[in-house]
């Protein structure tokens, strides 16, 4: 995708077969690319790593609260304190407050604990999708590197293809995505155009033999 530089092109005129390597592409920018998307990918799983731990340990101490409420709040109603006979109001006022509170911090333990799971997936979420994001990239990048060479899809003639100010390819110059760069055309079928200068066509006639070679190296 892009351009990049021709590194190398096979000598023009030449017979090629299917398959042979007519040109390569200068693979150093796509190296280096490659090289920082692996380094981001790396930091990213190193912050997945952290993060997952972060979260664990967070999780864990809400987990570690709730525990120790649901057995404060087990005691507090295993034990209830409403027995006027033997405990004064103060006292059983007291135990009811307790009580309360102790239904209300689990409650609220509980809404953290949900919360907390909610906010911690989108947080994974997000480090998840950043890292596939630089997995593709690096699987593209990887597909360009495959992509570098031009092969030839069939046999035939090499001749390089000139734009439109007549320029055929060469090393060192920029190649485009789905530019042109050569042509293979079959010459074992061909077909000559020959014109013949009017003042040297004197001794012209139908009939004689005429001999032509190919312009080739």
């Amino acid at each position: 995708n892009g351009a990049n530089n021709i590194s190398w092109l096979a000598a023009e005129y030449s017979m090629v077969n299917k398959g042979d390597v007519i040109a390569r592409l200068d693979d150093e920018a796509i190296r280096t690319e490659t090289r920082s998307k692996r380094h981001e990918l790396a930091m990213t799983e190193q912050d997945v790593i952290e993060k997952q731990g972060a979260l664990n340990q967070e999780l864990g101490t809400i987990s570690g609260d709730i525990i120790m409420v649901n057995q404060e709040k087990y005691f507090a109603e295993r034990y209830s304190v409403d027995d006027e006979r033997i405990f004064s109001k103060l006292d059983i006022i007291n135990a009811m407050q307790n009580l309360t509170y102790l239904n209300s911090k689990q409650n609220y333990l509980h809404w953290k604990n949900n919360s907390f799971n909610d906010s911690s997936s989108g947080e994974m979420g997000l480090l998840d999708l950043k890292k596939s994001q630089f997995q593709n990239e690096i699987d593209q990048l990887d597909n360009n590197l495959d992509n570098l060479e031009v092969k030839a899809p069939h046999s035939g003639l090499l001749l390089y293809h000139a734009n439109w100010r007549g320029e055929k390819p060469k090393v060192g110059q920029l190649a485009w995505s789905n530019q042109t760069i050569a042509r293979l055309p079959d010459t074992s079928n061909m077909k000559a155009k020959l014109f013949v200068v009017e003042h040297e066509a004197i001794d012209l006639g139908v009939g004689q033999s005429v001999s032509l070679s190919l312009l080739a190296a």
